[in-house]
């Protein structure tokens, strides 16, 4: 095999999509249900935080990523896009996503719900305690690197290789914010397609699919993803 031909099948084999659309939306599918199941379980079982965050880690890291991306989808961290090349300039443009997340929140609220809306959600953030803070950062790591893993990584490989660069956006934005709605929100009909929630998960689950297929990583989103929880809490 030439050098070209080499050169060639190394760069195939790192943007080829991982994984199979199918397998992927059985497991987004099935974490949207769990997410009711699980509400239910802390509301009816008055579970303590340490138990529900340690039922949710094995359900989300062991069920999602281990068993369901890496084992099922016979694949490993790093073809899905825990790369680390260059990784001052992924912090960087993580910090970065990290700005247009919390300016697109504000954003949504004040165009959706008005300024006195926005003055009571700011207040609302400054008036979280550090430990707080700390806290919901911590539970943002973990989240944001299952579903990173998930969304941004054997998703969006398996919609590249169906798809160009628009609709793949269109489609991870749309899919992502799927995932966030409950069931009881389908009741609204179409009217939930056109909420807030729905159309600032779309639009930031598009921007963090742009970010990795720009950067080939998954470091900057997981930055956004994670400090994003870590500013805003449970707000």
């Amino acid at each position: 095999m030439s050098h070209e031909a080499s050169v060639h099948v190394a760069a195939d084999s790192e943007l080829r999509p991982v994984g199979d659309l199918g397998r992927i939306l059985f497991l987004i599918v099935g974490m949207t249900i769990w997410a009711d199941v699980n509400d239910y379980l802390v509301t009816h079982y008055h579970l303590s935080k340490l138990a529900t965050f340690v039922m949710r880690t094995v359900v989300d890291c062991g069920g999602v990523v281990w068993l369901g991306c890496l084992r099922w989808g016979k694949s490993s961290l790093r073809d899905l896009g825990w790369r680390f090349a260059h990784p001052l300039r992924l912090v960087l443009v993580g910090l970065a996503l990290t700005t247009m997340h919390v300016g697109t929140v504000f954003a949504a609220v004040a165009l959706f719900e008005g300024g006195t809306v926005v003055r009571e959600f700011a207040g609302n953030v400054v008036a979280l305690s550090v430990g707080q803070h700390l806290f919901y950062g911590f539970l943002g790591v973990k989240i944001a690197f299952w579903e990173e893993t998930l969304f941004r990584g054997d998703l969006l490989r398996a919609l590249e290789r169906r798809m160009r660069v628009a609709p793949v956006l269109l489609a991870s934005g749309v899919i992502f914010a799927l995932y966030h709605l409950h069931l009881d929100d389908l009741a609204e009909g179409y009217r939930v397609f056109l909420s807030p929630g729905f159309l600032v998960k779309g639009f930031i689950g598009a921007i963090y699919a742009f970010t990795v297929i720009r950067t080939r990583s998954l470091l900057p989103v997981a930055i956004a993803h994670a400090l994003s929880w870590a500013i805003f809490a449970n707000n």
